[in-house]
């Protein structure tokens, strides 16, 4: 069935689709369209809901089953009799082919009034987008709650990159894995005359959820070569190969110098995440995917039409922002966040304070909203879901524009993207992200395609696949690995960093002690 707004004041539609015993509410209703003969295309970019969408009721008497008299007394044709003959008298319709015909053509026009007047009525497409979006949300958050119950040993994960530009050209190849606790992420990095194979290692020892960093690095003999600095040959020579640690204790300090909350911090649980998520689309399900005036983040501006784009035949509004809907869906937004699980570990690791004051500054910064801030958005008319919205800049909005959307097809795979266009005299920039969710497979594959042209043309292509593993992923750490003391002391700059350790750790301990205090 269709999701239902109680609090529109809109007519609610009936499905054209028969729900089946035991179905699930939150399963988006699959669209079945009328058939439409082919020289039927809709091209007009007019409001249907401007024409009459439906007509009285017609009273269509039903025959009697039993066959009328033919002449009568109250037939103007005097009766005639009736010829005997031995041959048997053939069988007649039940009903006469003439009312047959009328209720096929008041079915096929009520069909019609309801497709083209009320199903295909630009305000019921963009109500059940908004609500189906929603819906698909909640499908998102059910997958993660499932994947997060999956035993997997680890993820491992695997792709390649190649840049081109006027003066410089690259391509290497990259590969990831990780156990829950410890990752690798190793790099081959064609770079002109040289490849240099990097490998870094994340491992986090007992009692402690900060993890050491490791990084070895091979090839940096031909980096002085790149640079043009052979001076640096000897030095880049020693380190190479040799294994780099980052001890999680300078982490740790960094960290509590930024004040910005715990500096052993453990993540929070999926179960806190899981709950914040669906806290967060509530609440975009009550402001953000509504189109009840008290409430909806969106106002409907202008209604375009009917267009074609990339594969999609979508419908093109024009909405803007509700400055007042906007302020309580920001309130509502915190509100839920407070009352969800991950508030409690916000608290504990003292995040709690910088994060609501941002909310804080969001509803603030709405007071700047106005009426001719407006987006694009488009609807897909088969899936009945927001294919992309589009926030384009006043002054050439063909051509400088970044769209958010889903280019979602049917099927288990969710292709989610961001792209953007801009153009400035003679020089173009065009970039494409795609993270292709893939339910079946659990995989999730990341692309990223830009490409520049006039003074600085280059373009990059990057490809990657990342994927759960039911084998045992085997990340094993350095025996040993120099310190970033060490590293200083080789380069000449072991003093200057040292100093900069003392000043770090004095820092450190005075926000230690104001958190302390507070």
């Amino acid at each position: 069935m269709q999701p239902k707004d109680n609090n529109s004041s809109e007519p609610q539609a009936i499905s054209p689709t028969t729900p089946t015993s035991g179905s699930d509410p939150d399963i988006a209703p699959q669209v079945i369209t009328p058939t439409v003969g082919a020289s039927e295309t809709l091209t007009s970019t007019s409001d249907p809901a401007t024409s009459p969408t439906s007509q009285p009721a017609t009273d269509v008497s039903t025959p009697s089953s039993t066959e009328p008299t033919i002449g009568g007394a109250d037939s103007a044709t005097p009766a005639q009799p009736t010829p005997i003959t031995s041959t048997p008298a053939p069988k007649r319709f039940k009903k006469p082919l003439v009312i047959i015909a009328i209720l096929l053509v008041l079915l096929g026009g009520g069909a019609a009034a309801f497709y083209f007047g009320y199903y295909a009525n630009p305000s019921f497409v963009y109500k059940q987008s908004l609500g189906n979006t929603a819906i698909g949300y909640n499908r998102l958050v059910k997958y993660v709650e499932e994947q997060s119950k999956q035993n997997y040993k680890g993820y491992v994960g695997a792709g390649s990159y190649k840049f081109t530009s006027s003066s410089f050209n690259s391509e290497g190849k990259m590969a990831v894995k990780s156990d829950g606790s410890n990752g690798e992420l190793t790099l081959d990095l064609g770079l002109g005359p040289t490849t240099l194979k990097a490998d870094l290692m994340a491992i986090t020892e007992a009692k402690s959820t900060t993890p050491d960093i490791y990084i070895k690095v091979d090839g940096l003999d031909g980096v002085a070569q790149l640079v043009g600095s052979p001076s640096l040959t000897p030095v880049l020579t020693k380190l190479n190969s040799s294994w780099i640690v980052i001890d999680h204790a300078l982490i740790n300090s960094l960290a509590q110098t930024s004040q910005t909350g715990s500096s052993n911090a453990s993540p929070p649980t999926n179960a806190q995440i899981l709950d914040e998520m669906r806290a967060f689309g509530k609440v975009n399900k009550e402001y953000l995917y509504s189109t009840d005036e008290d409430k909806a983040v969106l106002k409907l501006v202008k209604k375009y039409g009917i267009e074609t784009v990339d594969g999609h035949k979508t419908y093109h509004y024009q909405v803007a922002l509700s400055k007042d809907n906007v302020k309580k869906y920001i309130t509502a937004q915190r509100d839920a966040l407070k009352s969800s699980q991950l508030s409690s570990w916000l608290k504990k690791n003292g995040y709690d304070e910088s994060v609501y004051a941002y909310f804080d500054l969001m509803k603030e910064s709405a007071n700047s909203i106005k009426a001719t801030d407006t987006f694009d958005l488009w609807a897909d008319m088969n899936q009945r879901i927001v294919y992309k919205v589009r926030s384009a800049s006043s002054s050439n909005p063909a051509s400088n524009y970044v769209d958010f959307g889903l280019d979602y097809k049917g099927g288990d795979k969710y292709p989610f993207f961001i792209m953007t266009k801009s153009k400035s005299g003679k020089d173009t920039v065009d970039a494409k992200f795609t993270a292709l969710v893939d339910t079946k497979s659990s995989d999730v594959n990341f692309k990223f395609d830009f490409k520049s042209s006039g003074s600085d043309a280059n373009a990059l292509k990057a490809d990657f696949k990342l994927k759960p593993s039911n084998e045992k992923v085997a990340i094993t750490k350095p025996a040993s690995a120099i310190t970033l003391q060490q590293l200083m002391d080789q380069l000449g700059y072991g003093e200057i960093y040292k100093g900069y350790l003392q000043q770090l750790q004095q820092e450190a301990a005075a926000a230690s002690a104001a958190k302390t205090s507070q």
